[in-house]
Protein backbone atom coordinates (compact mmCIF):
# COMPACT_ATOMS: atom_id res chain seq x y z
CA UNK A 1 0.00 0.00 0.00
CA UNK A 2 1.30 3.71 -0.85
CA UNK A 3 1.42 6.29 2.24
CA UNK A 4 -1.26 8.72 2.33
CA UNK A 5 -1.66 11.98 3.95
CA UNK A 6 -3.66 12.58 6.97
CA UNK A 7 -5.91 14.57 5.02
CA UNK A 8 -6.60 11.68 2.43
CA UNK A 9 -7.32 8.96 5.06
CA UNK A 10 -9.66 11.42 6.84
CA UNK A 11 -11.63 11.78 3.67
CA UNK A 12 -11.85 8.15 2.77
CA UNK A 13 -12.71 8.28 6.60
CA UNK A 14 -15.99 11.01 6.22
CA UNK A 15 -16.82 8.86 2.94
CA UNK A 16 -17.19 5.43 4.76
CA UNK A 17 -19.62 6.92 7.40
CA UNK A 18 -21.74 8.71 4.43
CA UNK A 19 -21.63 5.44 2.57
CA UNK A 20 -22.05 3.17 5.70
CA UNK A 21 -24.05 5.22 8.40
CA UNK A 22 -24.49 1.71 10.07
CA UNK A 23 -21.18 2.24 11.61
CA UNK A 24 -22.27 5.19 13.97
CA UNK A 25 -23.59 2.14 16.01
CA UNK A 26 -21.81 0.03 15.49
CA UNK A 27 -19.76 -1.39 18.78
CA UNK A 28 -16.42 -3.43 19.25
CA UNK A 29 -15.19 -3.41 22.38
CA UNK A 30 -17.65 -1.66 24.00
CA UNK A 31 -16.89 1.59 21.90
CA UNK A 32 -19.18 3.37 19.74
CA UNK A 33 -16.99 5.96 17.03
CA UNK A 34 -19.52 8.83 16.46
CA UNK A 35 -18.27 11.51 14.07
CA UNK A 36 -17.54 13.71 17.30
CA UNK A 37 -15.77 10.96 19.11
CA UNK A 38 -14.06 9.73 16.06
CA UNK A 39 -12.84 13.52 15.18
CA UNK A 40 -11.30 13.54 18.46
CA UNK A 41 -9.70 10.44 18.28
CA UNK A 42 -8.41 11.26 15.12
CA UNK A 43 -7.01 14.41 16.20
CA UNK A 44 -4.88 12.47 18.85
CA UNK A 45 -3.77 10.17 15.90
CA UNK A 46 -3.07 12.96 14.16
CA UNK A 47 -1.30 15.55 16.60
CA UNK A 48 0.25 12.91 19.24
CA UNK A 49 1.36 13.79 22.33
CA UNK A 50 2.78 17.92 23.23
CA UNK A 51 6.37 16.28 23.49
CA UNK A 52 10.13 17.31 21.95
CA UNK A 53 10.83 13.66 21.99
CA UNK A 54 10.10 12.49 18.55
CA UNK A 55 9.74 8.99 19.57
CA UNK A 56 7.63 9.33 22.92
CA UNK A 57 5.30 11.33 20.42
CA UNK A 58 5.08 8.68 17.71
CA UNK A 59 4.28 5.87 20.42
CA UNK A 60 1.41 8.88 21.61
CA UNK A 61 0.25 8.34 18.01
CA UNK A 62 0.67 5.17 17.33
CA UNK A 63 -1.78 5.04 20.97
CA UNK A 64 -3.96 7.44 20.07
CA UNK A 65 -4.67 5.85 16.30
CA UNK A 66 -4.74 1.81 17.68
CA UNK A 67 -8.28 2.13 18.64
CA UNK A 68 -9.45 2.93 15.35
CA UNK A 69 -7.36 1.05 13.32
CA UNK A 70 -8.73 -2.27 15.31
CA UNK A 71 -12.53 -0.62 14.72
CA UNK A 72 -12.82 0.58 11.06
CA UNK A 73 -10.90 -3.38 10.80
CA UNK A 74 -13.71 -4.97 13.01
CA UNK A 75 -16.18 -2.91 11.14
CA UNK A 76 -15.11 -4.13 8.31
CA UNK A 77 -14.30 -8.15 8.95
CA UNK A 78 -18.00 -8.40 11.09
CA UNK A 79 -19.98 -6.53 8.21
CA UNK A 80 -18.39 -7.74 5.29
CA UNK A 81 -17.21 -4.01 3.77
CA UNK A 82 -14.26 -3.84 2.32
CA UNK A 83 -13.67 -0.67 2.38
CA UNK A 84 -13.79 -0.42 6.16
CA UNK A 85 -10.43 -2.71 6.02
CA UNK A 86 -9.07 -0.65 3.38
CA UNK A 87 -9.46 3.03 5.63
CA UNK A 88 -8.44 1.09 8.25
CA UNK A 89 -4.82 0.26 6.52
CA UNK A 90 -4.84 4.29 5.02
CA UNK A 91 -4.39 5.39 8.91
CA UNK A 92 -2.30 2.91 9.31
CA UNK A 93 0.34 3.80 7.48
CA UNK A 94 1.94 7.28 7.73
CA UNK A 95 1.85 10.36 5.96
CA UNK A 96 5.79 10.73 4.81
CA UNK A 97 7.43 7.04 5.12
CA UNK A 98 6.62 4.09 3.53
CA UNK A 99 7.05 2.27 7.21
CA UNK A 100 3.77 2.35 8.77
CA UNK A 101 2.84 3.76 11.66
CA UNK A 102 5.21 3.38 14.51
CA UNK A 103 6.79 0.51 12.87
CA UNK A 104 10.05 2.44 11.63
CA UNK A 105 11.39 -0.96 10.83
CA UNK A 106 11.88 -1.86 14.72
CA UNK A 107 10.10 -3.66 17.02
CA UNK A 108 6.67 -2.20 18.16
CA UNK A 109 7.15 -1.06 21.67
CA UNK A 110 3.64 -1.90 23.73
CA UNK A 111 3.95 -2.03 27.27
CA UNK A 112 2.00 -4.57 29.32
CA UNK A 113 -0.13 -8.00 28.56
CA UNK A 114 -1.50 -10.27 26.54
CA UNK A 115 -3.70 -7.72 24.95
CA UNK A 116 -0.69 -5.40 24.26
CA UNK A 117 1.19 -8.58 22.57
CA UNK A 118 -2.23 -9.02 20.52
CA UNK A 119 -2.27 -5.08 19.49
CA UNK A 120 1.87 -5.48 18.80
CA UNK A 121 0.89 -8.14 16.55
CA UNK A 122 -2.36 -7.21 14.70
CA UNK A 123 -0.22 -3.51 13.72
CA UNK A 124 2.30 -5.87 12.08
CA UNK A 125 -0.05 -7.62 10.03
CA UNK A 126 -0.99 -4.34 8.17
CA UNK A 127 2.36 -4.11 7.16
Amino acid sequence: MRPVTFAQARRAIVRLYVRHPEIRSFVDQDVVYTPETRDKVLAACRLGAASSNAREKETTRVFGCAPLIFFFYNFGRQKSVPESIEVARKLFWPRKTNRPLGLERRRLDVPGGQASKKTGLLLRAFV
